[in-house]
């Protein structure tokens, strides 16, 4: 269309997106794609498998995906909504949405962009314990590395070296 309407002198252009918010931010950094993984799954290679905010099943076959599921010795889930994969994991964390939380993405223009949280998870319960995931993440590893939590804060995140 914007080939055609370029034809007849009009002042356009093109925008390719990609399917899935960070998909760019993880291109960028080099990271593999799905098939590569579920291989290290299917292969035994795999110590364990943390599926970070994403529904495998939209992505792969469910058989497939199941499958090498099956396969891992730890599966941990990290979602702020509940989707089939919760059924595979041996460890599954509520994460805040979008909207409930902070962070950064890349964008389909691959420079880094800001959310922020507008609406509070425990407004009207305190005793909900709703993180977003680099803080779930961040809290894992520092457990494992036996050392303080020290990011608090999104600012923490981007100031460490």
């Amino acid at each position: 269309m914007a080939k055609a309407l370029k034809g007849r002198g009009a002042d356009v252009g093109i925008t390719m997106i990609a399917r899935s918010v960070n998909s760019m931010g993880l291109g960028m950094m080099g990271g593999g794609s799905l098939d590569d993984a579920l291989g290290e799954l299917e292969t035994g290679s795999a110590d364990a498998v943390v599926v970070l905010e994403n529904d495998l099943h939209r992505h792969a076959s469910a058989t497939r995906v199941n499958a090498a599921l099956a396969k891992a010795p730890l599966v941990m889930v990290v979602d702020h909504q509940r989707t089939a994969i919760m059924e595979n994991a041996h460890l599954v964390l509520s994460a805040a949405s979008f909207a409930e939380s902070d962070g950064t993405v890349i964008n389909n223009e691959g420079r880094a962009q800001r959310f922020f949280q507008v609406y509070d998870p425990a407004y009207y319960d305190n005793k909900t314990i709703m993180l977003e995931s680099w803080r779930w993440l961040h809290s894992l590893h520092s457990t494992v590395e036996n050392r303080e939590v020290d990011w608090t804060q999104l600012d923490h995140v981007m100031l460490r070296q």
